[in-house]
């Protein structure tokens, strides 16, 4: 499994925390941080293995 996928189901994970306990707010806005900084990971070694 590709690093980024788990990253992404980890964030995914932490945004339902966030979402479904009102307390955790800040773990929604966590989740999207690691959501982008995946995605940037993932676009970045597409890139480096097409060269």
């Amino acid at each position: 499994m590709p690093t980024w996928l788990i990253i992404v189901i980890v964030a995914v994970v932490l945004a339902l925390f966030g979402l479904l306990v009102p307390a955790l707010k800040i773990l929604l806005w966590i989740a999207l941080a690691v959501i982008v900084i995946g995605l940037v990971l993932a676009l970045v070694n597409r890139g480096k293995s097409k060269v």
